[in-house]
C-alpha cells in the first residue's frame, strides 16, 4: 500500500503543468537531431547543420557547465574533431596557460606522448578525465600528419610546475638577446613572483599578496614596460609573432599577480581580473600568436558568455552586474567572428575530478528551455540562436524573451539567450567524468 508522501507526490505530478506544446513542436522543426556524441564517429553528416550555423566564423567556443560533465566532454570531443577535419579549424586553446601550453606545443612537435598534456600544463579536470582525453588524444595524433591541431592556451594562469621554472628565464631571455635590458635583480625578482603565483595556481587560491615581499610584483610590472618600450628592437631580433608570445607571457604574469592580490577575499573581483585577461590573450591568440588560424576554444560556459546584462540574477548583487566575462571582453573586439556554443541537459549526475564526490544536476524546472527540449525525446541536439537573434520571427520570440536555463554551473538564470550564446548543444542525460587510467 502506497505511504502517504508518495500519494501526495502523486497527486501533486498530476496537476504538474505540461511543456508549451508549442515550444516543443518549434524545436522538433528548427533544431538540428544530432545522432552521436561519440568522439570516434566520424560519419559528420548530421553536423552539417553545424557547419552551416557556424558560417565562416573564425572562433568556435565550447563551453560546458561545471568542468565534470562527462556527457557534454564526449560530445565536444566529436565537434573537436569535426571542426578540425570538416572546417578547417587549426587550433584547439584550452582554458590553461597560455605560457605552460607553448611547451606542450613544443613536445608534441618533438613526438613526445600525448601524456605529457598534464604535466606540461592542460588542467587535469580535462587531461585526467577519461571523457575529455579523446578530444586531447586526437589533437596529438594530428602532429604526426601534415595538418596538426595546434594545441593553445590562453589563461593568464600558470598551470605546471615547469611553467612557473621557466617563464622568467624565458622573458629575460627574451629581453637581454641583442643587449643586456633586465637585470640579474629583475630576473630574481621575477622568479620568485613565478613561483609565487604558481603557488597561487596549484594551492587552491588561498593566498594573498601578504605573503611576498612588493619588489616580485614591481619586477613583473618593470618587464612588461621594458618589452613594449624596446618593441622595435626586439621584433627585429626575434620576430613579431615571438615579440607578441613574450609580451602576452608578461601580460598574463602581471594579471595573475593581480589576481593573487585579490585573493579569496574579494573572489569576484579575482575572477574578473582572470577573465579581463583571458578575453585580451584570445584575442591576441587570434590577432598575433595564430593569424589567419580559426580556433577552437575549449572553456566554461560561464566564461565564454557575454551580454551578462541580458542575464537576471539577484538584483542585489552588484559584483554580478559589474562582472565582464572573458566572452564580453573578447567579443568587443572579434565580435560575430566568434561563435559560442553553451551545453546544457535536462537530468544526470557531475563530478569535477577536484572535488571529492559526483552530483545530482536535478530535473528541468516549468517553463525553461531544458523542459520543452526533454519533451522531444531527443537525446543529442543543436539550436542555433544567431538567426533567433536577428530575426525578428513570431515563432521563435520565446526564445528572445527571457527564458530559464541552466548552461552555466547548473544555476537556473533567466535570460535572453541569444545575447549571451550562438548555440545550445542538448545531452539530455548528463554523465560525470571519470578519472581515466594512465
Amino acid at each position: 500500500m502506497a505511504t502517504l508522501p508518495i500519494l501526495v507526490a502523486l497527486a501533486l505530478s498530476s496537476f504538474a503543468p505540461e511543456p508549451d506544446p508549442t515550444r516543443v513542436a518549434y524545436l522538433k522543426e528548427h533544431a538540428v537531431r544530432v545522432r552521436s556524441i561519440d568522439p570516434a564517429d566520424d560519419d559528420f553528416s548530421d553536423l552539417a547543420p553545424v557547419k552551416a550555423a557556424i558560417g565562416d566564423a573564425g572562433v568556435v567556443l565550447l563551453g560546458e557547465q561545471s568542468h565534470g560533465d562527462g556527457a557534454c566532454f564526449l560530445a565536444k570531443g566529436r565537434l573537436v574533431r569535426f571542426l578540425h577535419k570538416e572546417c578547417g579549424f587549426e587550433v584547439l586553446a584550452f582554458e590553461s596557460g597560455f605560457y605552460d601550453l607553448l611547451a606542450l606545443d613544443e613536445a608534441w612537435r618533438r613526438g613526445e606522448p600525448a601524456d605529457r598534456a598534464h604535466e606540461l600544463g592542460i588542467f587535469g579536470i580535462w587531461s585526467l578525465s577519461k571523457e575529455a582525453w579523446p578530444a586531447i588524444e586526437y589533437a596529438h595524433s594530428t602532429y604526426a600528419t601534415g595538418r596538426p591541431l595546434t594545441v593553445a592556451g590562453f589563461d593568464c594562469q600558470i598551470t605546471s610546475e615547469a611553467g612557473a621554472k621557466s617563464l622568467a628565464g624565458f622573458l629575460v631571455k627574451h629581453l637581454n638577446a641583442g643587449a643586456e635590458r633586465a637585470t640579474p635583480e629583475d630576473a630574481a625578482a621575477l622568479e620568485q613572483l613565478a613561483d609565487y603565483a604558481w603557488g597561487f595556481t596549484s594551492g587552491g587560491q588561498k593566498r594573498s599578496s601578504l605573503d611576498v615581499p612588493a619588489e616580485p610584483f614591481a619586477a613583473g610590472r618593470r618587464v612588461r614596460e621594458l618589452l613594449r618600450a624596446h618593441r622595435g628592437a626586439l621584433v627585429a631580433e626575434h620576430g613579431e609573432r615571438a615579440q607578441a608570445i613574450a609580451e602576452l607571457a608578461s601580460d598574463n604574469l602581471n594579471s595573475l599577480a593581480d589576481q593573487c592580490a585579490w585573493g579569496m577575499e574579494e573572489i569576484r573581483r579575482s575572477v574578473s581580473v582572470r577573465d579581463e585577461a583571458m578575453g585580451k590573450a584570445l584575442v591576441a591568440l587570434v590577432r598575433r600568436v595564430h593569424p589567419g588560424k580559426r580556433i577552437v576554444v575549449w572553456a566554461a560556459s560561464s566564461h565564454n558568455s557575454r551580454g551578462r546584462e541580458h542575464v537576471a540574477r539577484d538584483e542585489n548583487d552588484a559584483a554580478w552586474k559589474e562582472f565582464r566575462p572573458m566572452g564580453s571582453w573578447a567579443y568587443d573586439e572579434l565580435g560575430d567572428s566568434m561563435y559560442s556554443i553553451a551545453f546544457t541537459a535536462a537530468r544526470g549526475r557531475a563530478a569535477n575530478l577536484a572535488r571529492p564526490s559526483s552530483w545530482e544536476i536535478g530535473e528541468p524546472i516549468a517553463g525553461s528551455l531544458e523542459e520543452a527540449w526533454d519533451a522531444t525525446g531527443w537525446e543529442y541536439g543543436f539550436l542555433g540562436l544567431r538567426a533567433v537573434r536577428d530575426a525578428e520571427n513570431p515563432e521563435s520570440a520565446w526564445l528572445r524573451e527571457p527564458l530559464p536555463a541552466r548552461p552555466m554551473g547548473y544555476a537556473w538564470d533567466t535570460a535572453e539567450w541569444p545575447m549571451v550564446f550562438d548555440a545550445f548543444f542538448w545531452t539530455r542525460t548528463m554523465t560525470r567524468s571519470h578519472r581515466r587510467t594512465p
